[in-house]
């Protein structure tokens, strides 16, 4: 026993065996050092190009961009806060008179709810105001409900508008030797602006028919239904 003891061959400082055979150690070692470089370089390399973006992003070309985003953010958040006023106006019912003042309320709120992409609930707030003044001497309600309607293709609707009191007071001829005077000049516009609505409308409800008859020129009974 003593004797293979003594001649089993013994290890050296370093990994060394006797015999001129090595563990592998010192290549082991090397590649673990060559690993953990690499390692760092590639973390080095994610380092700068975060930096690189950052600096990007941060840079004089970004900022106008965000700043106008910021301003549209702020505009959005004063169209929600103004909405939320103006429900909670309607919903106290007391603090809001009937009558104009009730109808200037749902007027602003149809208008917010349009310019908000809302239809739906743009539609049913200004529908309400004209209920309230079929009237409506400003044609502030009627001329964005119709924009409404053809936007929405509900055509039955804008042709019963259209039909209604929306033309009659601008088709009806003036008195003879009024005073020009007489008409304010917001009256006048405001008057031109309907006008040019309702052309509008009547021009694609028109167009809107002649598409359906052209669908249906093979069963004409059936287009005169549809249309």
């Amino acid at each position: 026993m003593g004797k293979k003891m003594k001649g089993a061959p013994s290890k050296k400082a370093g990994g060394q065996v006797r015999g001129g055979k090595t563990k592998g150690n010192g290549s082991s070692g090397g590649s673990s050092k060559g690993k953990g470089k690499g390692k760092g370089d590639d973390s080095n390399r994610k380092l700068s190009r975060q930096e690189q973006r950052e600096a990007h992003r941060h840079s004089l070309g970004r900022m106008p961009r965000r700043a106008q985003g910021g301003n549209q953010a702020i505009e959005e958040t004063r169209q929600r806060l103004r909405m939320k006023a103006l429900q909670r106006q309607l919903l106290r019912g007391p603090s809001v008179k009937p009558g104009e003042e009730r109808r200037t309320v749902l007027r602003d709120l149809g208008l917010l709810h349009a310019g908000a992409g809302r239809s739906a609930p743009a539609i049913e707030a200004l529908e309400e105001a004209l209920n309230i003044s079929p009237e409506d001497p400003d044609f502030s309600v009627r001329g964005p409900l119709l924009c409404l309607y053809l936007d929405g293709a509900r055509t039955e609707e804008a042709t019963s508008m259209l039909k209604g009191p929306l033309f009659e007071s601008l088709l009806a001829e003036a008195p003879i030797g009024q005073p020009p005077s007489s008409t304010s000049s917001e009256f006048l516009m405001a008057k031109k602006a309907a006008a040019t609505t309702g052309c509008y409308s009547i021009a694609v409800l028109s167009y809107v028919s002649v598409c359906v008859l052209q669908e249906y020129r093979k069963k004409p009974t059936e287009g005169q239904a549809a249309e």
